[in-house]
């Protein structure tokens, strides 16, 4: 399955005679990507996940996201996985700009265990590497990233 050919099909990617301010300070598009249209469409969501976990042959036993949008992106990469015993967190942006795992049992979730990290868009890397930095904080190890779409 091609993921770029399906959210443009979906009408997730928009493109034109305009300009979008990037979270990068500085930094515009002419294209965005908005994974909003494919949270509606759970199959699709399914095979997004199959693609994100395929080229980490299963070296992995948890996964950690960002919140929001690598929220759904955790749930259909764990229903495309049947059999394995899998634990998932997910990292809470704070006022700062910074990530935090806030919520009961989360950090206990990604330590001791190999972590694939999954992100729904991502433009710098800098959501990704600071949900890596508090799995490795909270005793994990980071196997791997993974995106739907990288806008970078």
């Amino acid at each position: 399955m091609n993921i770029r050919e399906e959210i443009v099909r979906i009408g997730g990617r928009l493109e034109g005679e305009y300009f979008i301010g990037l979270k990068e300070p500085g930094t515009v598009s002419t294209g965005y990507v908005n994974m909003d249209p494919a949270f509606t469409y759970p199959r699709l969501l399914e095979r997004f996940g199959v693609n994100l976990v395929e080229p980490f042959e299963w070296r992995f036993n948890a996964f950690a996201a960002p919140a929001i949008g690598g929220i759904p992106i955790i749930y259909t990469a764990l229903q495309s996985i049947k059999g394995k015993e899998l634990r998932a967190a997910w990292a809470d942006k704070l006022p700062d700009g910074s990530f935090a795992f806030m919520r009961m049992g989360f950090t206990e979730a990604v330590r001791g265990r190999d972590v694939l990290v999954l992100e729904d868009v991502t433009t710098t890397g800098n959501s990704s590497r600071a949900v890596g930095k508090l799995v490795l904080a909270a005793g994990g190890n980071v196997i791997g990233y993974s995106c739907v779409w990288n806008r970078g």
